[in-house]
């Protein structure tokens, strides 16, 4: 895969470029990461039940998924700094504007738009990512940039901008981080590039053709993934209190997630090129299983040490993910939809949960959310493999011995070793 794509001499392997994308994914994120202290302020201001806050994320999560899955029609024929930019600006008038908005029917409005147009913001980053010549460094440091902007401003948004503020000033901080992403539109290229082996019609090749069976695979491996990651992750604290564990050992476990979190996607960062990507998913897959066999022991450490792994895994698993159906993707647009099958396992994950509970408790829902991260790995290579009979690549060795500098002087691009 070789980065062409330009913006007033930038390419997508410009500093600048991944820089700019990698913040826009993070702000871009940011909603997210911090929704339950935004919804707590709604449910406090506003007097909401729990009904009417999960109409609130439910439109918000329907109206973004809707955007990310038309992205793979268009995201190729638009220019992605200007597109970026306008959906920047509209999505930091549009919290302003929350700030002023008080009756349920216009907070479910304003959260439907900031769905659509976190998607059409998402899916130009998310892209450009993919395109450059080393998607797993950088689809790990944008995981990173996800973690690190939720971190810090989730301790100065729950005990000074809301006790303070309220929320006028929970939104009109959002909108002002959210504006700086103006910035940062200016450095993205107008358009990427697809792999040289697709060939030129790549771009306007049909979508549901045969090419597009290897991404289709890939989303849907990236879906059990989902599943099985937020199986455990939406109930985390659930589990923790069944057990017996303090709420305070809880919540530090939590807290650790994050940072075990970016440790391991830094990883995926400074070795992303030199090891196949499949390594780094099964060994993130592995660590978590591992953590969850850490439950057998009914200790509260235990707990601790799961929790801990857990986020190994997911930080070390989760960029692999995102590279390969990029890599197996030869016309380059339905990758895009990667967030949308994520947002859509989510979605499944929240219906599907409790029954599994109700079932066979806690122990039945970690068997399946292990079973879900076995079946998301051998989808996986399925991919993988479906995608080099695709391009007509050899199997790959597992480990690449070619570097990314090395591999920029062959007169023919291909796509690196899965």
């Amino acid at each position: 895969m070789s980065g062409g794509g330009k913006s007033g001499g930038a390419t997508v392997d410009a500093p600048s470029a991944i820089t700019a994308a990698s913040y826009l994914i993070g702000i871009n994120q940011l909603i997210v990461n911090l929704q339950p202290l935004v919804l707590g302020a709604l449910a406090d201001t506003y007097r909401l039940g729990d009904r009417q806050l999960g109409y609130v994320s439910a439109v918000f999560i329907g109206f973004n998924t809707l955007a990310v899955v038309s992205a793979p029609f268009w995201v190729r024929g638009v220019n992605w700094r200007i597109l970026s930019a306008a959906a920047v600006g509209l999505a930091a008038a549009v919290l302003a504007a929350g700030a002023k908005l008080s009756t349920l029917t216009a907070i479910l409005a304003l959260f439907a738009v900031l769905g659509v147009l976190k998607g059409t913001l998402g899916a130009p980053s998310f892209a450009s990512l993919g395109d450059t010549a080393n998607p797993d460094r950088r689809y790990a440091a944008s995981l990173i940039s996800q973690s690190l902007p939720a971190a810090a401003a989730a301790v100065p948004v729950a005990q000074w901008i809301i006790p303070q503020y309220g929320v006028v000033g929970l939104f009109l901080s959002l909108a002002a981080v959210v504006a700086t992403g103006l910035l940062a539109a200016r450095f993205l290229p107008d358009a990427g590039v697809v792999p040289a082996s697709a060939g030129p019609e790549a771009p306007k090749a049909v979508l549901l053709s045969r090419g597009t069976l290897a991404p289709a695979v890939g989303l849907l491996a990236l879906g059990l993934f989902v599943c099985g990651i937020l199986a455990f992750w939406y109930f985390v604290e659930r589990i923790g209190a069944a057990r017996g564990v303090p709420h305070g050992l809880i919540g530090g476990a939590v807290s650790l997630c994050a940072l075990a979190t970016v440790a391991t996607a830094g990883i995926v960062a400074w070795l992303g090129g030199r090891v196949s990507t499949l390594w780094f998913v099964a060994a993130g897959n592995l660590i978590v299983i591992a953590g969850y066999a850490c439950l057998v022991v009914d200790a509260d450490l235990a707990f601790v040490l799961t929790a801990i792994l857990f986020a190994m895994g997911w930080g070390l698993a989760q960029p692999g993910y995102w590279t390969i159906i990029r890599k197996v993707d030869v016309s380059g647009r339905l990758f895009v939809a990667a967030p949308a099958a994520g947002g859509l396992a989510g979605v499944l994950t929240g219906i599907l949960a409790g029954p599994v509970i109700e079932r066979s408790g806690y122990t039945g829902l970690i068997l399946s959310s292990a079973g879900l991260l076995i079946a998301s790995g051998v989808c996986l290579l399925i991919a993988a493999h479906l995608g080099k009979l695709a391009t007509g690549e050899r199997t790959a060795s597992p480990v690449n011995h070619i570097s990314s500098e090395a591999s920029e002087g062959l007169a023919e691009p291909h796509l690196p070793n899965l």
